[in-house]
């Protein structure tokens, strides 16, 4: 079942995946990115850089994800790391349970986001109905 907030959705826009998190027990919000790897690839084979309103993601020289994005992020909070993404709260058939490199962008502010990046096409969103939405900023 989506969700209003994207927390079980992931959007899937090709070479990557994203979707919204809300940790309350440290009273931040993050925008969660995927990338699958291969199994042989390692943390020194990335180069992720982060800016305000950019994200840069480089595996083994080439550029997978270069963007402006859609809202400000705290770089001094974000971070990255490889794992199986896994469990209840992910819904997407091609990430689930595969090995990815997983980026942890902290939101400047409260907001839910349209999309990643500024010029990325909108997704489909739903609600809790199953209904199409275009209710985020």
């Amino acid at each position: 079942m989506p969700d209003t907030m994207g927390l079980f959705t992931l959007h899937d826009v090709g070479a990557y995946a994203w979707k919204e998190d809300w940790q309350l027990e440290d009273d931040q919000a993050y925008m969660e990115v995927y990338i699958l790897v291969d199994d042989d690839l390692n943390l020194r084979d990335c180069q992720i850089k982060y800016e305000p309103f950019q994200l840069s993601v480089t595996i083994r020289g080439e550029q997978v994800l270069n963007g402006t994005l859609r809202h400000r992020i705290r770089p001094d909070l974000c971070c990255h790391e490889i794992d199986i993404l896994y469990g209840n709260r992910v819904r997407n058939e091609k990430y689930l349970n595969k090995r990815c490199l997983f980026i942890q962008l902290a939101k400047f502010e409260w907001k839910i986001w349209k999309t990643l990046l500024e010029d990325e096409a909108t997704t489909q969103t739903y609600d809790q109905a199953h209904n199409i939405t275009s209710e985020y900023e």
